[in-house]
């Protein structure tokens, strides 16, 4: 997918590491991504029932509700809908946790790009099929 494909992507981030979420969210913004925060579980998985989001990116250990089980629920509500965990956990995709990828922290930045693109980008095919 062409950087130019990803302009306005809306993106849910739900992370409790302030600073983690602002670093994030300042540089998805730079690449013109529009970032929705959460703070911690519940309130990520409020966002995405009022919200339509090109990606969901969890992290794992948050307050009230843990990233795979967000992941889970958000899967029930919508099985295509993209979800990329970054993580200092060490946690694999699988059946007890339904994202689509995992990065653990520190993440780089640029592997981060690459992952998002091809996600969205897999994401988009498949709705347009």
């Amino acid at each position: 997918m062409e950087e130019n494909q990803l302009v306005g992507k809306r993106l849910l981030l739900a992370e409790d590491d302030r600073g983690f979420r602002e670093l994030l969210k300042s540089a998805l913004s730079i690449d013109a991504y529009l970032v929705v925060e959460a703070n911690n579980g519940a309130e990520a998985f409020g966002l995405f029932k009022n919200g339509r989001f090109d990606l969901v990116m969890v992290d794992f250990e948050m307050p009230f509700v843990k990233g795979d089980e967000l992941a889970a629920r958000i899967k029930q509500l919508a099985p295509w809908q993209p979800i990329l965990m970054i993580t200092g956990h060490g946690r694999r995709p699988g059946p007890d946790n339904p994202v689509d990828l995992v990065l653990n922290k520190p993440v780089d930045l640029n592997r981060l790009r690459t992952a998002m693109a091809k996600l969205i980008s897999k994401a988009g095919a498949s709705s347009a099929a």
